[in-house]
């Protein structure tokens, strides 16, 4: 079965809670995971462990990436994705952050993610949710 997933990688349940809730009032039916920290995203990414089931765990059409997460570092989940192979490589990442560093900003952008600054506001998720559902779907 092929369908839409997200995944969201962050250890902020209540980011998680309100992005997930943003997103799925705006694409109905949308798959969201989320995982707390670096490792298990690219043990979600890589199908290993408990993610292996790809009916239970699909794999994700896009990520929405923290780069302050535990274990491993938002920046080394992304530099991993980028030296995967095919589908893996290729997928469409969204740094959220609350960094505004220009430094973190290139970086991400250099390793061919989008960097957005973390919205505080409901409505601003409402909006980048549109925006990622006009762009990837």
């Amino acid at each position: 079965m092929n369908r839409n997933a997200v995944l969201i990688v962050d250890d902020d349940e209540t980011d998680v809670l309100f992005l997930a809730d943003a997103l799925k009032k705006t694409v109905p039916g949308l798959f969201v995971a989320s995982v707390p920290n670096g490792q298990q995203a690219i043990d979600y990414l890589a199908g290993r462990g408990k993610y292996a089931d790809r009916t239970a765990w699909p794999f994700p059409t896009h990520m929405f990436l923290d780069l302050k997460i535990p274990l491993v570092s938002g920046f080394q989940v992304l530099e991993w994705v980028r030296s995967q192979q095919q589908e893996i490589a290729q997928l469409p990442v969204t740094v959220l952050s609350g960094s505004e560093l220009a430094s973190d900003i290139e970086r991400v952008q250099a390793l061919g993610a989008d960097y957005r600054v973390k919205p505080i506001e409901y409505a601003a998720l409402l909006a980048l949710a549109r925006e990622y559902a006009q762009m990837f779907l």
